[in-house]
């Protein structure tokens, strides 16, 4: 494995999306041939199984799927028995999502092909180096979440 300009920009999020979309579409077909699902409907089934009774606009929010895309799952993976909508006891309008016990094995399955192929994704990093990737990461995942840091983009 060659290190030598694997980016053709080095810019940080460049790097991390195109880091993320490989990994994607290189695991994608994996997933589908053992689970029937692809990675983006098992986030969506694990978050919701995560959290019973979370609303298609939370499930949108937390994936950072696009609505139409997210709809377009959670129809799937309804009509395909892995989730149940529920309307919300306090709001008739509104309703909540939750996993059916095919949903459960499918995630479970999903799980240990996900386990699989992370161990083969970091292989060239030592433990402290992942253990210092993952710190770092969930260090710029909660500031870019932060207001502190929308407040600065929206001082630009």
């Amino acid at each position: 494995m060659s290190l030598s300009k694997v980016f053709r920009n080095e810019r940080l999020t460049y790097k991390l999306n195109i880091v993320a979309n490989r990994a994607i579409s290189e695991n994608d077909s994996i997933f589908v041939r053992e689970t029937g699902l692809n990675i983006r409907e098992l986030r969506v089934l694990r978050l919701v199984d995560d959290t019973p009774g979370i609303t298609f606009v939370d499930v949108s929010e937390v994936t950072s799927l696009e609505r139409t895309l997210t709809s377009r799952i959670i129809q799937k993976l309804i009509r395909d028995g892995f989730l149940v909508r529920e309307n919300s006891k306090e709001d008739a309008r509104k309703f909540g999502l939750h996993t059916t016990e095919a949903g459960k094995k499918a995630r479970a399955k999903g799980r240990l092909v996900s386990d699989r192929l992370e161990r083969l994704l970091i292989q060239p990093l030592s433990a402290e180096e992942e253990a210092t990737l993952n710190t770092l990461l969930n260090k710029l995942g909660a500031w870019v979440a932060s207001k502190d840091y929308r407040d600065l983009l929206s001082a630009e």
